[in-house]
């Protein structure tokens, strides 16, 4: 028995790449956009998300967009637990039910007599990369 993953492992590693990148691409919008508003940058992307959701309106900003910025902030910070998982997490390739997910077990979320497990089909995988992506470019300066 070969010890190279199945093609299912690939793909999935593939996905699980793809979504770091669309959020890496988020985090950089964030930057970005602190710095357009001369804020200051942080190193934890929380952080970052915290300081740019505070941010006033101004002459470069306009409410309108500070709306739209403010609902993709929103969004993403609902995210970071997710990202967290697919970050920190060892991922294994499992079948429940006859569908094939991708699984996260974050070492962070310990719980004593169990393990949590984050299951992300590729379907979802797909949803997230794009979703994640239209947030990034939301808050992304012009």
């Amino acid at each position: 028995m070969s010890n190279m993953p199945n093609n299912s492992d690939f793909a999935y590693a593939i996905a699980r790449s793809k979504l770091v990148d669309a959020f890496a691409s988020a985090e950089a919008a964030v930057i970005n956009r602190l710095v357009a508003l001369k804020l200051d940058v942080k190193t934890m992307p929380g952080q970052n998300l915290a300081t740019l959701a505070k941010a006033k309106p101004a002459p470069q900003y306009s409410k309108a967009n500070k709306a739209s910025v403010d609902a993709a902030i929103k969004e993403l910070t609902e995210l970071q637990a997710l990202r967290c998982d697919i970050v920190h997490g060892k991922m294994q390739t499992v079948t429940v039910g006859g569908d094939d997910f991708a699984g996260f077990t974050n070492p962070q979320q310990y719980a004593p007599y169990s393990k949590q497990v984050r299951l992300i089909s590729a379907d979802q995988f797909a949803i997230l990369i794009k979703h994640i992506n239209q947030l990034a470019s939301a808050i992304q300066p012009s």
